[in-house]
């Protein structure tokens, strides 16, 4: 009769050991992710002082400038510019031959040659970045969460993990669209008629899938935890 009891100290002191070993995993992973965040915020930060220094002028005063370039030509027509800038007169800053001077300062690179916006993409870039540190902050979260209840499976880890996933998806759907808005706009400005759209040049990097899929798979893992946390109870009740 004293083998069950003996047994059931020997498995307790083995639960007791894997519960110390997950929390200093935990802890330690929860550092790791949250330093991962700082760095991602300073990038973001980095990214946007960046772009802003590039710009010759106020970024309003900016803005209001006009585009001038060499046009890419199409049975006569002019398309859009190989290289467009914004430049505050834009008789300065086109020689005779119809090509941009390089030697004024007062200008700032819209069109690149194949016609897209560098501003679009720096600014998708940008806001990757920022989903990319709360996506970090929330595994933070999620490692404290098991730090502090000794168990992956509980309602407050299943639901980060879920909640990471959204964020994943999100920082796609949200950084392609806003790029794409972005040169849309630009492209609809500066080189259609007043009172026409024009489509911007956008290319969906390959990042886009593999951030879908990392989305869908922590989403699936939350609900498998969900499933864990019905047998961590049952477990839990059986002890």
């Amino acid at each position: 009769m004293k083998f069950p009891a003996m047994f059931a100290q020997e498995a307790s002191g083995h639960r007791d050991e894997a519960v110390g070993a997950l929390s200093t995993f935990a802890r330690w992973a929860a550092y790791a992710c949250a330093g991962a965040a700082v760095l991602c915020l300073v990038a973001a930060v980095l990214l946007v002082v960046s772009a802003l220094n590039r710009f010759p002028a106020a970024v309003p005063e900016v803005l209001s400038w006009v585009s001038v370039g060499e046009g890419a030509s199409f049975n006569g027509e002019v398309d859009h510019p190989v290289y467009g800038y914004l430049a505050r007169d834009p008789y300065r800053d086109v020689t005779d031959d119809g090509s941009v001077s390089t030697e004024s300062d007062d200008r700032y690179l819209l069109f690149d040659w194949d016609g897209s916006v560098p501003a679009a993409q720096e600014a998708a870039d940008v806001l990757t970045t920022l989903m990319g540190a709360f996506l970090l902050f929330q595994g933070a979260r999620f490692f404290r969460d098991i730090e502090r209840e000794g168990t992956p499976f509980t309602a407050a880890a299943a639901r980060r993990l879920k909640s990471a996933g959204l964020i994943a998806v999100f920082a796609v759907v949200l950084s392609n669209v806003v790029g794409w808005l972005i040169s849309s706009l630009a492209q609809t400005f500066y080189l259609t008629p007043v009172g026409m759209w024009k489509m911007g040049v956008w290319e969906i990097g390959a990042e886009t899938g593999w951030m879908l899929a990392l989305g869908m798979l922590l989403i699936a893992v939350g609900i498998a935890f969900d499933y864990g946390v019905v047998l961590q109870r049952q477990d839990d009740e059986l002890l």
